[in-house]
């Protein structure tokens, strides 16, 4: 089997909620329909189709593997956007007052996302448009910004998460977790698991659809990204997704290494048996 080799600066995040840098990291790309697994061949990090693994937050886009997103810092011009972006959401939703006091929402007053405190940055730029990505207390928020003749408006906001994406045509992410029925052999180069689609498919497991499981393998920490086909058809409703079964081949015996879903960053820990919370929606990723 030949792997490329990709250097992430990602960490991961604990059971107890620390961070712990990965080492090194060799990248191979698997395809499975439902529980059967072929290995291709693979010399760079490029996904099958040309695609490659991205990192989104919101309607924000940057390079996968950054835990920090990259951007350039707000200059004059992208300042006086921002601020005209916030003054326009404050007419519309802005603070309120509260017993003769203002009250702070997430958004504006002391310490929120327009009321100071967030450091800002420019993810994606033209003459037109601004899309800005800020971290703050409290995680991360994106403001898309467009310009009307000689001022700026928001044409969109919000709180978002920091999840992995894709560009391979036709397909999306998922969480997952292992098989509580299946504890991982560390001897065995396949591990079960229970994946659920992040997109939305009617409620509907992904039967029949292909599954391609990104493997990202280091000394001490195994993580893996699962891409899964999109369901056919234009219209799909959005409840929530089912976990599915499906066996992922890691090229290499699992050992002792600690295993990882990298479909958010920081990924989450999945161990043996899956806990109460992991079993949640979307491998309890909220």
């Amino acid at each position: 089997m030949i792997v490329g080799f990709l250097m992430l600066a990602a960490a991961c995040a604990g059971p107890g909620g620390e961070v712990a840098e990965p080492p090194s990291l060799t990248i191979d790309v698997s395809t499975t329909t439902s529980t059967s697994t072929t290995v291709p061949t693979t010399t760079t990090t490029t996904l099958p189709g040309g695609g490659v693994l991205i990192a989104q937050c919101g309607r924000a886009e940057f390079a996968f593997g950054t835990i920090e997103p990259a951007g350039a810092p707000l200059d004059e011009e992208a300042q006086r956007a921002f601020d005209q972006a916030g003054e326009a959401v404050a007419d519309e939703q802005g603070p309120f007052e509260q017993d003769g006091e203002t009250v702070a929402d997430e958004w504006f007053g002391e310490g929120s996302a327009f009321g100071g405190g967030w450091e800002w940055v420019v993810v994606e730029r033209d003459d037109a448009r601004m899309v800005l990505l800020g971290e703050g207390p409290n995680g991360y928020a994106d403001v898309t910004i467009e310009r009307d003749g000689d001022t700026w408006q928001p044409a969109g906001w919000g709180g978002c998460r920091l999840i992995t994406a894709t560009t391979v045509a036709g397909f999306g992410t998922g969480a997952w977790i292992t098989d509580p029925d299946s504890p991982p052999d560390p001897q065995s180069s396949t591990l079960d698991v229970l994946v659920m689609e992040r997109a939305c498919a009617s409620g509907q497991p992904p039967v029949g659809r292909e599954i391609r499981p990104v493997v990202l393998s280091g000394e001490e920490v195994l993580e893996i990204v699962v891409l899964i086909e999109a369901p056919a058809g234009i219209a799909q409703t959005c409840q929530s997704n089912p976990w599915h079964p499906t066996t992922i081949d890691v090229g290499q015996p699992i050992g002792e290494r600690t295993l990882v879903d990298r479909h958010v960053s920081p990924g989450l820990v999945r161990p043996w048996p899956p806990t109460e919370t992991s079993m949640g929606s979307l491998g309890g990723e909220e």
